[in-house]
């Protein structure tokens, strides 16, 4: 910004003498080109309009370094909207924060349970720090125009490309991070309370976490989602 000002004060000078006194400046700047400079003179109509062409360019110049001082305010692009970053946003799915899973065959084939939760944390780039990281133990793409039937109508509404997360745990998990890398690779984190036993598998119940990945083309084969310790079997 400071050096955009720097780069300004020489065309807002020249723009104010032109403006003040345009006589001044064409004698100054452009009467020795002529062999008769009285003759070749603008006239009082020329003068006029120079003074407006001055008026205009100052008036822009003052917009835009007032319109880039404001985008260089802390906060000035809150809503701005950029290309997808590394960690995937919050995406609401339905208005309660964790719903039964349908039991049944297609649960028990996609995560080996015949029971789980469905609950969506806040997705973050810094989960809390203080509840550990658990194990994604599978993951399954879901489609929101043809979900799975454990997810009933927990996609309601949605759209865009979803991961679901099998996790198991002591509570519901409560916080996710997500890093795609490049169009082939998902890393995930799920932090929820895990005591020791949950870790080895022996305990803690079943929960089927559901992500949004914002790069649709991703392709999501066999071995593309890592949980930080592993490739996490599909």
């Amino acid at each position: 910004m400071d050096g955009l000002i720097l780069l300004l004060v020489p065309i807002v000078a020249l723009s104010l003498w032109g403006l003040i006194s345009p006589r001044s400046q064409w004698r100054v700047l452009a009467s020795w080109s002529y062999r008769d400079p009285a003759a070749n003179e603008p006239s009082d109509a020329a003068y006029l309009g120079t003074r407006l062409v001055n008026l205009v360019i100052i008036g822009c110049l003052v917009w835009a370094t007032v319109g880039l001082a404001n985008l260089e305010k802390p906060g000035a692009r809150a809503g701005a909207t950029t290309t997808p970053t590394p960690t995937v946003e919050a995406t609401s799915l339905a208005p309660v924060s964790t719903m039964a899973a349908v039991g049944g065959k297609e649960l028990r084939a996609a995560f080996g349970v015949d029971e789980a939760s469905i609950v969506r944390p806040p997705v973050s780039a810094q989960p809390p720090d203080s509840v550990p990281t658990v194990s994604v133990r599978r993951w399954q793409k879901a489609d929101p125009g043809d979900p799975p039937a454990y997810l009933s109508n927990a996609l309601g509404g949605q759209s865009g490309t979803w991961l679901v997360l099998g996790v198991r745990a002591d509570a519901p998990p409560v916080g996710v991070k997500v890093d795609e890398v490049g169009f082939e690779w998902v890393s995930v984190e799920v932090h929820a309370p895990c005591s020791e036993s949950c870790r080895t598998g022996s305990a803690g119940d079943y929960f089927l976490v559901p992500v949004q990945v914002q790069v649709q083309r991703i392709a999501l084969n066999d071995g593309a989602v890592f949980d930080g310790t592993r490739r996490v079997a599909p």
